[in-house]
């Protein structure tokens, strides 16, 4: 064969698509983006138009000829402008991008084979050796090599190296295992479920106003805390950018998130000795109290700042921008670490024929993300109408619409348990209005912990040692009758 002809192929028609597509449809970069890189373009000023492309869009600039040619005058490229303008006009339909991507990283790929091939050949030349040795070689540079796909065969054989294996169990015995999962501050989280690990998808599910959001918030601000460096995406299709990050600041400062919104609220408080309420910031604007109120919220907002979390309030979401949305964010920061999206419901909205496929499908596609980014995320879902026929109001995953979906792609699904949001629960059982609880509905990976009692005080939930009346609630001893009232077992 002719290897020098064959490795000199330049599939310039293919690239040329991939730009022309681009142009067209700035967003048809985030389908190639996991596909190809430079490395894959074999002309190089193709190759510099790509970096260009790809440099500007992760700047949320748009990919114009303009902007592609002052991307490169500024990088020292020195490309004729009437390329990059017949790339422009003779646009190409971005439909067939992904598939041309495809095409175009296995040509790279079988370049780099036949560039291997004739390295090897070379070698021979130098110091002879029989055909079949030289087969044989060609044959593990194939085999052995990662970015040939084409003659790359995936080993499914379980536990084939048992030295490896056991060489693997002695460092883990032997040396300190580095955790790369969140922590968040919740003893059953952090220690029982080994923190938020990479790769899970998370379901947080409950009644509306019973706090999905507030734990949420909680999950994402406690973990950056604990892990500085990290990146968090919220996509709040409920609240706006700035009543999450009220709810934000309240977890790092304690004021609650009334008082972050309204702060004259902060200093009217009631006076034992007068009986009356004082407004003590009308009383002295720049006293104490003030000063300290405004520093505790300056310090906080510049720990919020220091990190690397994303609010995004947009209202018409649905689970193919989110993806999109998912991908360019991680093109622009490096790696997105959290996930957390506000609430499923919304993102899955329709008919109730509809929302069983929607579920179905967004919660394939979170599953998905959470594996090929190696990140953590957390979908919060909202009951309907479903526990209205349920005295206790518990959060039953198995009464959600659609349920199916979250239970088959979770790998942990957690319950949040407040009676008191219910008044008429209250007034007939008055013991329940302090019972707030997380319910561990499913864990895929680990035992599944038992429940785990909490403390709200409206923005963040605080683990407790069960009462005695929420531990026999958790035994059984105590429970709800059909008319919802609270029974004993006679025999405890």
């Amino acid at each position: 064969m002719d290897i020098e002809k064959a490795i000199n192929q330049q599939p310039s028609k293919l690239e040329s698509k991939i730009l022309k597509a681009i142009f067209k449809n700035n967003q048809a970069i985030l389908d190639i983006i996991d596909i190809i890189d430079t490395k894959s373009f074999t002309i190089g000023e193709y190759a510099s138009i790509y970096e260009a492309m790809v440099d500007i869009y992760k700047h949320d600039d748009a990919i114009t000829p303009e902007s592609v040619e002052l991307w490169l005058a500024n990088h020292g490229y020195m490309i004729n402008s009437d390329i990059i303008k017949k790339l422009y006009n003779e646009s190409y339909t971005s439909i067939k991008i992904k598939k041309t991507a495809e095409i175009l990283k296995e040509l790279y790929q079988r370049r780099q084979m036949l560039v291997s091939i004739r390295n090897i050949l070379d070698q021979e030349e130098e110091k002879p050796s029989s055909s079949d040795k030289i087969l044989e070689k060609i044959n593990n540079m194939a085999m052995k090599s990662n970015d040939i796909v084409s003659a790359t065969e995936k080993n499914t054989k379980c536990c084939d190296d048992i030295n490896s294996f056991m060489a693997d169990l002695d460092t883990k015995l032997t040396q300190k295992i580095e955790d790369d999962s969140m922590k968040v501050g919740i003893n059953t989280i952090d220690n029982e479920l080994g923190g938020l690990k990479r790769g899970k998808l998370w379901v947080v599910v409950a009644d509306s106003q019973v706090g999905k959001s507030a734990l949420a918030v909680q999950l994402a601000v406690e973990s950056m805390l604990r892990n500085p460096n990290i990146n968090v995406s919220y996509y709040s299709l409920e609240m706006d950018k700035e009543e999450c990050t009220q709810r934000a600041l309240a977890n790092i400062t304690d004021i609650q998130p009334n008082h972050i919104e309204d702060p004259r609220k902060y200093f009217i408080k009631f006076d034992k000795e007068t009986s009356t309420y004082r407004d003590y910031y009308k009383e002295n604007k720049d006293g104490p109290m003030v000063k300290e109120f405004k520093r505790i919220l300056k310090e906080g907002a510049q720990k919020l700042n220091s990190f690397n979390f994303h609010i995004d309030d947009s209202a018409d979401l649905d689970i193919v921008s989110l993806e999109a949305r998912v991908k360019k964010n991680n093109l622009k920061w490096g790696h997105t670490d959290l996930i957390i999206i506000d609430h499923m419901n919304i993102l899955c909205n329709g008919t109730p024929s509809e929302v069983v496929g929607l579920m179905d499908l967004a919660y394939g596609k979170l599953k998905q993300m959470a594996k090929k980014l190696n990140c953590t995320v957390i979908a919060l879902h909202q009951f309907g109408k479903e526990l209205a026929s349920d005295p206790q109001r518990f959060p039953n995953i198995f009464s959600l619409r659609g349920s199916s979906a979250p239970r088959h792609y979770a790998d942990v699904i957690c319950g949040i348990y407040r009676p008191c949001v219910y008044p008429e629960l209250i007034k007939i059982n008055p013991d329940l209005k302090d019972v707030c609880q997380l319910i561990w509905q499913k864990v895929r990976y680990t035992a599944k912990p038992d429940i785990t009692n909490c403390v709200y005080n409206g923005y963040r939930f605080e683990e407790k040692p069960p009462s005695e009346l929420s531990g026999k609630i958790l035994s059984g001893k105590t429970f709800l009758d059909l008319d919802g009232n609270l029974e004993v077992d006679e025999d405890e």
